[in-house]
């Protein structure tokens, strides 16, 4: 099974998708961050 996962964070926004293998490995076929600063200044 492949899963795509997205975090949006205040600073940035990072992109995965993992492949889970029947015997439940984890194995990561892209990673991708992209700096957002939608928090800056906010605090």
């Amino acid at each position: 099974m492949r899963l795509a996962l997205i975090d949006l964070g205040t600073n940035a926004v990072r992109f995965d998708v993992v492949e889970i293998e029947p015997a439940g490995a984890v194995r990561r076929l892209h990673r991708e961050r992209l700096a957002s600063l939608w928090g800056r200044g906010c605090f």
